[in-house]
């Protein structure tokens, strides 16, 4: 079994050569041990020749868990060094103690190869009366010398080198506490899907189970506590630690030896080639029960050197491999099914798991230091590793003020720690890989695959490499997902590699510094991409085509700004051509476009996006221009564009969006045609009249404006077109579909994949009729709720088993039917403006169903039990009375089960027991409350130690503005008439307060 730290007097046991190292290097890395708090045996009595060996010092390398040996030029003078040597190896043999070498003086070679100085006095002990231990201690000197140690040369001197080894062992000896003993936070779960994953009782076949995430996620934790809760039930164990570091510094054979002596205590073998070690493995182990732990490997040919076929261990055995890279495992034949992915903690097991290493005890001093940590342990979103670190990092800092300054700090800078095991998966990518990686990083994370696609040679398969090694996670909607934490680590690479200098920056994000280059014309070619947020600009700009020369290298080009705010900072001084010659961009996006045509010099044929929202374009280009590549022309906005481009060589265009182009007077007729457009949008063009459009087989969608004339031609009205995926119509639209029936002024759909359909239309007020078995979005709208209308009629959603988003506004529903339940898919529900009194309890079976809009509905009383949404909102929905079952179990069995993070119930005066429904939502990060008649704030508000912005506006009875949680971030209070003081050093945690 391999030893705890905790049952265990000694941390760790120092074995040196006192007249090498005593007083200078041994001397330091003691200090820096006992600085970290980690016990530490150290011998300083001198023993005298002829003295017998003090027992005390055998008792003390068999009371400690770790030994560090630093092996000098004259360590083998001593032969009670070798006799220290000896002991440390029989117990590492024997799983029993955990050894760590450095070669001080020497190298490696030297201790093994059993010639040179430093052999020499194992010949003058052969005349000693200790001449039959000779052969043992060389037998433990070649062992000790193939062990994974440190090279003093690898350091720039002695001081960087002990850091390194004390941050090293202090991580390894908090690993090994007896893990079984421990209530390790969130590993209930993980136990329960391994146990099953594992079926230990089977001992039919050989298991290989794959444990796979990001670095810092648990994986080696996971690991360590299915060894100790099933290693006794088999005849031979073993937990081999970083294999990958293990593998790179003895190569694959040193591997396979550390394998066989760590699973066969009593055997050291030899090898000479790999195939002999497999085979070693296979004679020895081939008819065993085994339990095999391979931690953190990064290559497949490290699985391929101790286990590459099932056959290599007896029946009944099982492998664990934990990896960054999901594609090694299954390289090597471990089956999807056998693949376990570790996520991050949910929020309140992350900060269980911060107050234990940031407090003693895992009690916090205050409710002060309570809900400070819960802003501490956000900053980790979930990463195990992270939450120790952080958690260390506050330990035996007392004061408040020591918090929030070390909140601050983490808040703003990297942990050192955290980056250096993110980036460990960064470090094995290709060239190409990392250079899509650190776009995602700084550029886009959140967007989607399909509008990034292009942007970059290679970037599916790249995405695919940074999937595999849990660099990112792609949503099941095709959204790339990058942990904060990597995204950090991404963003401080990029800074890292340009040594802070913005000219030499891959990649500018940062508004200041863009604003510098460019003010002070610092451009040059290692800028690959720089993307400027206006609003963000402290002041204006002005710039002129100089800036740009030299950014030969330029891809990515994007000035954007929201679209609330027009007016824009950056102002362009027209004096020549603005881009260098042949260069490349791809992605040019300029919002608030000064000029009134695009650059004579832009090399058109290598873009992919276009877009110049609320421009002051005129037109876009004369002719008919090479457009191979270009995949979106956005122009929104652009009020002066008259002519229509020339897009008839855009074969690849899949969006083209012309909104709000109020001066645009006619389409070409040539745009069904082009075979890949899969939207259009051209709503609010007032000159254009007609619309007549060729719907060719080969398109993919088309949105239809809202014209006083429409017209859908379709190639052949006998057989359904294959591929069209979304269409929306604005207009008077009446429906029969499927089991709905009524009308409306808006109506859309999108699907997944492309099914067949018909589709009729009339002027003025078309008629739809469809097979809709496959739609993936469904939304038919009201523009107002109008008391004249007839109610919408829906019957059944049978029709739609597939939606994932469901919209019906303002269509004055009375009743939703039960058959709603049967939408296992749904995930986003619109119901807003209807009148219906309740809703089914089917939808309590909704189990993805995680956002429920319902505002304006006045008629709603009740809502079922729906603890698995995340966004509910309840706006004036005035007879509501409550939307938590009263009857439910009280609290705290019931605490908890609910998931909701943002609440709007502004304007719902007519909630009882308000503060008792709000205690439910442990994990509310937004709430709104405005228009209630409160005179206080809720009590329980308090409670939520993860709401970080709450809205009171238009309270006009409240008094008070006491009792907030301290997690709080913004705070909404306007027309709170009654509040006559608000003291703003009580709330000095808030970012931001809205109150006047």
């Amino acid at each position: 079994m391999s030893p705890s730290s905790s049952s265990f007097r000694y941390g760790v046991f120092l074995s040196f050569r006192g007249t090498d190292t005593r007083r200078t290097f041994v001397a330091h890395l003691h200090k820096a041990l006992v600085d970290r708090g980690i016990v530490t045996f150290k011998d300083d009595v001198k023993i005298t020749t002829g003295e017998p060996f003090p027992h005390r010092i055998l008792e003390a390398i068999e009371d400690s868990s770790f030994a560090i040996i630093v092996i000098s030029e004259n360590f083998t003078s001593s032969k009670w060094c070798l006799i220290e040597l000896r002991t440390i190896m029989e117990l590492w043999s024997g799983n029993r103690l955990l050894v760590f070498p450095i070669f001080y003086g020497v190298e490696p070679s030297d201790v093994r190869k059993e010639e040179g100085s430093f052999w020499k006095p194992l010949k003058r002990h052969r005349r000693h009366p200790f001449a039959e231990e000779v052969p043992k201690w060389k037998e433990a000197l070649t062992k000790v010398s193939y062990l994974n140690g440190k090279d003093p040369r690898k350091f720039k001197d002695d001081a960087a080198m002990i850091e390194d080894i004390v941050s090293e062992i202090s991580t390894k000896l908090a690993s090994m506490l007896p893990i079984d003993s421990l209530d390790v936070v969130g590993m209930i779960p993980h136990m329960e899907r391994l146990g099953s994953m594992l079926n230990i009782r089977s001992e039919k076949e050989v298991r290989m189970i794959g444990i796979w995430g990001m670095g810092g996620i648990g994986k080696t934790t996971i690991a360590k506590y299915l060894s100790n809760q099933y290693y006794e039930r088999f005849s031979a164990h073993c937990f081999i630690e970083e294999v990958w570091k293990i593998s790179r510094t003895y190569g694959l054979l040193g591997l396979q030896e550390k394998f066989v002596s760590s699973i066969l205590p009593d055997e050291y073998v030899r090898l000479s080639t790999i195939e002999h070690g497999r085979h070693h493995i296979k004679s020895r182990l081939g008819h065993r029960r085994v339990f095999v732990v391979l931690d953190d490997v990064d290559n497949a040919d490290q699985i391929r050197a101790l286990a590459k076929e099932t056959s290599m261990f007896g029946l009944g055995s099982r492998i664990i491999i934990t990896t960054r890279d999901r594609s090694l495992l299954r390289t090597c034949g471990v089956m999807d099914g056998d693949l376990y992915e570790v996520s991050c903690l949910e929020s309140n097991e992350s900060l269980l798991m911060f107050k234990r290493f940031a407090f003693e005890g895992g009690t916090p001093h205050s409710d002060l230091h309570e809900q400070l940590s819960v802003q501490a342990s956000q900053l980790a979103h979930g990463l195990p590793f992270a939450l120790e670190a952080f958690g260390l990092c506050f330990r035996g800092k007392d004061t408040i003020i020591e918090w929030e300054n070390e909140l601050r700090k983490l808040g703003t800078t990297p942990h050192e720690n955290t980056m250096r095991i993110l980036k460990l998966s960064y470090n094995d990518l290709a060239a190409i890989d990392k250079n899509v990686f650190l776009h995602v990083a700084c550029l886009f994370n959140g967007d989607s695959i399909l509008s990034v696609r292009n942007l970059f040679d290679n970037f599916e398969f790249g995405i695919q490499v940074l999937s595999e090694k849990s660099l990112i996670n792609i949503s099941p909607d095709g959204y790339l997902k990058m942990h904060v934490l990597v995204e950090q680590m991404g963003r401080q690479i990029v800074l890292q590699e340009s040594k802070r200098r913005p000219q030499k920056q891959l990649i500018l994000w940062d508004p200041r510094e863009i604003c510098k280059v460019l003010r002070h014309n610092l451009g040059t070619d290692q800028i690959q991409s720089m993307v400027l947020h206006m609003c963000e600009m402290r002041r204006e700009l002005a710039i002129d085509c100089d800036n740009f020369l030299p950014l030969y290298n330029l891809k990515i080009l994007k000035f954007y700004m929201h679209m609330d705010d027009k007016d824009s900072k950056l102002q362009f001084l027209e004096t020549g051509d603005l881009f260098p010659p042949d260069l490349e961009l791809r992605l040019l996006h300029w919002d608030a476009y000064p000029l009134t045509t695009l650059p004579f010099d832009l090399d058109l044929e290598c873009l992919v996006e276009l877009k110049f929202r609320y421009s002051n374009l005129e037109s876009l280009w004369e002719g008919t221009p090479v457009l191979g590549n270009l995949r979106r022309l956005d122009v929104t906005g652009s009020k002066n564009l008259r002519a229509f481009p020339d897009i008839s060589m855009a074969k690849k265009l899949e969006d083209l969006l012309m909104d709000d182009c109020t001066r645009l007077d006619q389409f070409p007729g040539y745009i069904g045609s082009l075979c890949s457009l899969g939207k259009l949008h051209a709503i609010h063009c007032p000159g254009l009249q007609n619309l007549h459009i060729d719907i060719v087989a080969t398109t993919s969608g088309t949105r239809v404006p809202s014209f006083p004339q429409i017209q859908l031609k379709f190639p052949n009205e006998v057989e359904p077109v294959q591929f069209l995926t979304n269409l929306s119509i604005e207009g008077k639209v009446k429906f029969w579909l499927g089991q709905l029936e009524g009308d409306a002024d808006y109506f859309s759909f999108d699907l997944e994949r492309h099914i067949p359909y018909k589709l009729m239309m009339r002027p003025l007020q078309p008629r739809l009729a469809s097979n809709c078995r496959d739609f993936d979005c469904l939304e038919i709208k009201r523009n107002n709720y109008n008391i004249e209308c007839l109610p919408f009629k829906c019957h059944s959603f049978s029709d739609f088993p597939r939606l994932t988003r469901l919209n019906f506004i303002n269509l004055k529903l009375e009743d939703i039917p039960p058959s709603i339940g049967e939408l296992q898919a749904l995930e986003k529900l619109d119901l807003s403006g209807n009148d219906f009194k309740s809703l089914p309890r089917t939808m309590e079976q909704l189990s993805k169903l995680k956002y429920l809009d319902l505002h304006n509905c006045c008629k709603l009383e009740a809502l079922p039990s729906l603890t698995q949404l995340e966004t509910l909102i309840l706006s004036n929905c005035i007879r509501l009375r409550t939307f938590v079952e009263l009857e439910a179990p009280t609290l705290p069995e019931n605490q908890g089960i609910y998931h909701l993070l943002e609440l709007e119930i502004d304007n719902c005066k007519n909630i009882q027991s308000l503060s008792h429904q709000l205690r439910h939502f442990t994990n509310l990060k937004q709430l709104d409350l405005s228009g209630h008649n409160f005179e206080r704030v809720p009590a329980s508000i308090k409670e939520l130690s993860s709401l970080r912005t709450i809205s009171l506006n238009n309270c006009k009875k409240l008094k008070s503005l006491e009792e907030l949680p301290l997690s709080l971030k913004c705070l909404y209070a306007r027309g709170c008439c009654s509040v006559n003081h608000v003291p703003y050093s009580r709330y000095h945690y808030l970012e931001y307060i809205d109150f006047y």
